[in-house]
């Protein structure tokens, strides 16, 4: 594997999304695009400390016990980490940051195998959308 694929085979904490206020932005004004087994919620902002930051969800209305929960999060975290190459290589992300959020509405746990192939999908259509709408200009500070 080259070094340039290995450097983005780490999901670190600066590529989390974990503050309060980001996530209440994010839901308040991002964009939605429902993809099965996925919510996928965006928005762009000024450049942060990495091009894109992840938060994954799983309900508890969904799933009640707590183990059935952290596994989701556990198969969607490895599988963004192995696929999150075509995010970080947009262009326009050199000067903008993507907060996106991932919440598993499927009531049934799906295998690796199988969410990968959604998560491939997902990042996909999440590209497709920023590239048909130009969304990649972070907001304008006042």
């Amino acid at each position: 594997m080259t070094d340039d694929k290995q450097r983005y085979r780490k999901f670190g904490r600066h590529e989390r999304l974990r503050s309060r206020k980001a996530i209440d932005e994010l839901f308040r004004a991002g964009i939605i695009l429902r993809l099965f087994p996925f919510k996928v919620v965006f928005t762009v902002e000024a450049r942060g400390q990495s091009p894109v930051r992840l938060a994954v969800s799983v309900p508890k209305k969904i799933y009640r016990r707590a183990v059935d929960r952290n596994l989701v999060k556990r198969r969607i975290r490895e599988a963004y980490r192995l696929n999150k190459a075509p995010l970080h290589l947009f262009p326009g992300f050199e000067r903008a940051t993507l907060n996106l959020m991932l919440v598993y509405v499927s009531s049934n746990i799906l295998d690796y195998a199988d969410i990968e192939k959604k998560l491939q999908r997902a990042i996909a259509a999440t590209i497709k959308h920023l590239e048909e709408n130009d969304n990649v200009r972070p907001p304008a500070a006042d």
